[in-house]
């Protein structure tokens, strides 16, 4: 699982306690301002971005573990910022442990450790727990209509395995000489996985049959090159980025390449991070690669943005993108999704809370922005500054936070 640590500059107005914010500067501003802040007390664990899963009701949900707690915590908060309720677990943090919470008819999937678990997501209490034998270790999920397909790793290879709407094991199936996954989501029929070959540096993607398992077709790319961030378009295409800086569209029915973007400096380009991929509603692809650049879906350029990040964007209302820049300008950005142009506006609610870990935020149904920092949970309005002009209308990663097409 990756782990992108940025520093962030200090930056003014301090946000505490929960507090509504009902003081809205004039729309021709263009402030975002603070809805809500919860603070945690103390430091929470960030080794697991908690990108929280949002339902109808704009309830947001989280698997964390604070800073006087040896175990993780399942907890949610309201609209306004308040916990509705909180669900202190046994399971011990880990690199393994979800990066977030996966909502899924009405109940909440995440895994940790050695164990996949289901929890109702109106009070916080467990339906059914699956674990794995000792040695074994849960990668990554994936959950459509109550199903769970999930890998594991046993003996230095991987196994997926789907488990039915009551926990139990249906199948599993072993990928032999692969040391890691590193990728995995859902589209129709089909289940794609990015796998990390046990000799070599370089990661295959695979297309299995989303009801038995049975493999379908095997992309092996023609270099050596470590990839993840798994995305899918509206036509099923699979793309995924490398250390390298390599963007990578291959076909989602014969598993052939489509086309790859690869950047003009490779040397200063390797190994800073892989780029954040983020799919548009009319299939066009954003790629974080040091610029912000957009491909059509045959990959021809169609904007190049002269913010620099490494992070996949967040897609909001309005059709704008909202995430972060990187090392050398590191501040939250709205873009505009057609152009590429950066969008004047103040981020007036950052603070220096949000310093150490800086990851694409979760969007509400209502168009407002959520991030986790040190010890906080932000909630700040976006690009308009009228709560009721702010109505949702494209999903954006962060939503449900299911990479299920």
């Amino acid at each position: 699982m990756k782990k992108i640590v940025l520093i962030l500059p200090l930056l003014l107005f301090v946000v505490s306690g929960c507090k509504k914010n009902t003081n809205l500067a004039p729309d021709k501003e263009k402030f975002a301002l603070p809805v809500w802040t919860w603070d945690a007390g103390g430091p929470i664990n960030l080794n697991n971005a908690p990108l929280p899963a949002i339902d109808d009701n704009n309830n947001s949900y989280y698997f964390i573990r604070f800073y006087n707690e040896l175990s993780e915590t399942l907890f949610s908060l309201n609209d306004e910022g308040k916990i509705r309720w909180k669900c202190p677990t046994a399971f011990n943090p880990g690199n393994n442990c979800s990066n977030s919470v996966i909502l899924n008819n009405g109940n909440l999937y995440f895994y940790s450790q050695q164990f996949v678990l289901c929890y109702k997501s109106s009070d916080g209490t467990q339906v059914w727990k699956y674990q794995l034998s000792d040695g074994e270790s849960v990668q990554d999920m994936v959950v459509k209509n109550g199903e769970v397909w999930f890998t594991y790793n046993q003996m230095a290879n991987i196994e997926l395995a789907k488990l039915d709407a009551d926990g139990k094991l249906l199948w599993h199936k072993p990928y032999k000489n692969y040391t890691s996954e590193t990728g995995m989501a859902a589209y129709g029929n089909k289940l794609y996985i990015l796998l990390k070959d046990i000799f070599d540096y370089r990661t295959d993607l695979v297309a299995v049959n989303i009801d038995n398992g049975n493999q379908l077709w095997k992309y092996v790319p023609d270099t050596n090159m470590a990839g993840e961030d798994l995305s899918v378009d509206g036509n099923g295409n699979v793309y995924y980025s490398t250390y390298e800086g390599v963007l990578l569209s291959v076909d989602g029915i014969s598993g052939s390449l489509r086309w790859q973007y690869k950047p003009e400096n490779e040397k200063s380009s390797r190994y800073l991070a892989t780029g954040g991929v983020t799919i548009l509603p009319d299939n066009d692809v954003v790629f974080a690669a040091g610029p912000l650049i957009c491909f059509d879906e045959n990959g021809n350029e169609k904007w190049r943005s002269s913010v620099d990040s490494r992070l996949s964007f967040t897609l909001g209302n309005n059709n704008i993108l909202y995430g972060w820049g990187s090392i050398l300008d590191v501040k939250l950005f709205a873009i505009d999704a057609a152009t590429g142009e950066k969008l004047s506006i103040k981020f007036s609610t950052l603070d220096d809370d949000l310093k150490a870990g800086v990851f694409p935020p979760a969007i509400t149904h209502t168009g407002k922005l959520i991030m986790a920092g040190v010890s906080k949970i932000h909630c700040i309005t976006s690009m308009s500054t009228s709560l009721e002009e702010n109505g949702w209308s494209k999903p954006g990663k962060g939503y449900g936070n299911n990479p299920v097409r």
